[in-house]
């Protein structure tokens, strides 16, 4: 009987590998609960229960993971892949936030996992990028029970360049340590019993600023130091964490996220369920929705986070989108019974 138990827990494990990540074209949207009451469990080699089912929404998060090389300046980031862009406290990816206000965070995604590449601020034209020295580690693969990393990473950003005054330099440090530390089958309001293995995530980030002039530094401060400690609950076919629980240093739960949309990208995408239905797309044109209702609103985005209309559609109506650029669109339809989000391509 033991040795049957044995190999069940063996079997009923899962490995996390590179194609479990967040790839470029990819949408994830996920309920935030600001106040959760749930247990996010032990490390330990045995399997557990994670019950995330009481989760409630506070808010709604949203990543759109755009393709790097579309950016026009994609040649300042040759390592990255992927990019989302966003305000940055309220950033939609994982990781940390841009330097400053909105911007994109370029990532990195390959066999050996994801990482953050660096960040270009969004300043009106007046736009700096920043790089991560090394690139920063968010995720590794393949990732089972008893994976351990852990790395350090670097970046700057200095304000107001003039030689005859004094620069001020922003620096910021973090220390990375990842630990696959516990796995079992994991339940949200949407999934039930899933597969998963839990990554944990501790991340010390201490951030000092420099004045310097003619390269010569005058005065060092540090600003903040903050230590997290989140976990991810992972598992292999989402592409995206399932859960994330968001805790402080001493492990008490600040929130936490569960993944309740995916569009996974494709080449070719149409008709996804028998109530809803987009079509054609790709398209260069127009674009028909067929859906059970008889009015809904809609927003359009694109992969840079921007609205770029909204509007009113009816059952097969067309909407025009001749004069956008080639590219990826989020259409979010508001219909009587909930919201809808779809990509659309532009070809």
């Amino acid at each position: 009987m033991a040795l049957i138990a044995c190999a069940f827990n063996s079997e009923a494990q899962v490995t996390i590998t590179h194609t479990s990540l967040p790839q470029p074209g990819d949408t994830f949207a996920m309920h935030y609960d600001a106040n959760p009451t749930i247990n996010y469990g032990i490390a330990s080699p045995s399997s557990q229960h994670f019950d995330f089912t009481q989760l409630q929404t506070t808010t709604d998060k949203y990543a759109a993971y755009g393709i790097t090389a579309n950016l026009p300046f994609a040649s300042e980031y040759p390592q990255s892949n992927l990019y989302t862009y966003g305000p940055s406290v309220l950033y939609g990816g994982p990781g940390a936030s841009v330097p400053s206000g909105n911007g994109w965070m370029l990532f990195r995604t390959d066999v050996n996992g994801m990482d953050v590449i660096g960040y270009r601020t969004d300043n009106g034209g007046n736009d700096i990028s920043t790089l991560e020295n090394p690139p920063r580690m968010l995720m590794r693969t393949p990732c089972t029970l008893g994976l351990h990393e852990t790395q350090d990473a670097v970046w700057t950003y200095t304000f107001d360049v003039v030689p005859t005054n004094a620069d001020t330099i922003y620096k910021s440090f973090s220390h990375t340590e990842i630990t696959c530390d516990a796995w079992g089958t994991l339940s949200t309001p949407i999934d039930n019993n899933i597969n998963v293995v839990r990554v944990h995530k501790n991340t010390l980030v201490v951030d000092s600023a420099y004045a310097v002039v003619g390269g010569t530094v005058y005065w060092k401060g540090e600003i903040q130091r903050v230590l997290t400690n989140n976990y991810d609950f992972y598992t292999p076919d989402k592409r995206h964490p399932i859960a994330t629980v968001f805790c402080d240093a001493v492990g008490t739960i600040q929130g936490a996220e569960y993944l309740y949309y995916s569009d996974l990208y494709a080449e070719t995408e149409g008709v996804e369920t028998d109530d809803f239905s987009i079509y054609p797309n790709p398209t260069s044109d127009f674009v028909y929705i067929d859906f059970n209702y008889s009015l809904a609103q809609y927003e359009l985005y694109n992969l840079n986070g921007r609205k770029i209309h909204q509007g009113e559609v009816a059952k097969n109506v067309p909407i025009d989108f001749s004069s956008y650029e080639k590219g990826i669109y989020i259409l979010i339809l508001q219909t009587s019974q909930g919201v809808v989000m779809k990509r659309i391509i532009k070809n």
